[in-house]
């Protein structure tokens, strides 16, 4: 007889611990499948990849999940992952933009401003670009909605490319790996 076969493709967070997640699930219900994880790229992870150097952790695709999404928090404990986590020590983060490291500014909420000052006085934006961001607060909601826009253009219809372009897509990209102008708005949300 023929063993069955159970195929995830792709190597990335989801392949492997869709794979993770099923293979505990069969051995749970007793089940005799046999499980194969397909990769085309030469490495497993996907866009995750961690480069130490001259002493700092640099993240070269998502760096950190969001505590308030409990999935990834169950998945970091199914694994025995937990003492592994890397707390932010500095409680900032940091962009490469105009040939330096820049911080992103104080009292952000993913990017977006909490309190203007600290974003004013900010170099990653131009006058006109900081000015652009400020005129979200007058746009009305109908004028960027479209059923299931991709993220990217959903927040430059609010904010601006370069908002875009030098905060929010860094720091985006390092949570979900991937393009805001490919990413749907809706299930980022």
């Amino acid at each position: 007889m023929v063993k069955k076969k159970i195929v995830v493709i792709g190597g990335g967070i989801t392949g492997l611990s869709s794979t993770f997640y099923l293979k505990r699930e069969l051995e749970k219900q007793g089940l005799d499948y046999e499980l194969v994880l397909l990769e085309a790229g030469t490495k497993f992870w996907g866009k995750i990849e961690t480069v130490k150097r001259d002493g700092y952790i640099i993240e070269r695709g998502p760096d950190s999940f969001l505590r308030r999404k409990s999935e990834m928090q169950d998945l970091v404990m199914d694994l025995g992952m937990k003492d592994q986590l890397v707390e932010d020590a500095t409680g900032e983060n940091y962009v490469l933009a105009k040939q330096g490291l820049h911080a992103i500014p104080k009292s952000s909420i993913m990017g977006i401003p909490a309190r203007y000052r600290p974003f004013f006085k900010s170099g990653l934006l131009s006058a006109s670009g900081k000015l652009r961001v400020l005129g979200d607060l007058f746009l009305g909601k109908q004028q960027v909605e479209e059923e299931d826009m991709s993220l990217g253009a959903f927040l430059r219809a609010r904010v601006g490319d370069e908002m875009v372009d030098h905060i929010l897509e860094p720091l985006m990209s390092g949570i979900y790996a991937g393009d805001l102008d490919e990413m749907s708005a809706e299930a980022t949300g």
